[in-house]
């Protein structure tokens, strides 16, 4: 998803001009984005994908431990600074926020619960 949705934004920001622009373009007429927002998530796409198929259980809980934070983080900030571009590279509007926050819980969760179900598959093999 994080991938594709990446994507897609390039797409419609049309590729990498105005790449740290604050006002950006809306996808769907909903989501504020510029090249970075997108290629931000296309990284994290390539990180999730990289850890679910090349790592171990503890590099994929802590992949998702660490963009579950990032994602809280940006959510929290978007609250804070609503209409106030923090920094040139925020481009996020009211409908973000609600889901980075989304984002990051979903994430923090999936650790957390991966992480309980490896804890018991140990305790169990030994």
């Amino acid at each position: 998803a994080y991938l594709s949705g990446g994507l897609i934004g390039l797409l419609y920001t049309n590729g990498f001009g105005g790449f740290v622009d604050s006002r950006g373009t809306k996808l769907y007429g909903i989501f504020t984005i510029n090249p970075f927002h997108s290629v931000f998530h296309i990284v994290v796409g390539v990180v999730l994908l990289l850890a679910a198929f090349k790592g171990t259980a503890a590099m994929v809980e802590g992949s998702l431990l660490g963009i579950g934070a990032i994602y809280i983080v940006a959510a929290i900030t978007g609250f804070i600074y609503a209409h106030i571009p923090v920094i040139a590279l925020i481009s996020a509007s009211d409908a973000d926020n609600p889901l980075h926050l989304i984002t990051g819980l979903t994430a923090i969760t999936a650790a957390l619960v991966s992480s309980s179900q490896t804890s018991r598959t140990a305790r169990l093999a030994s």
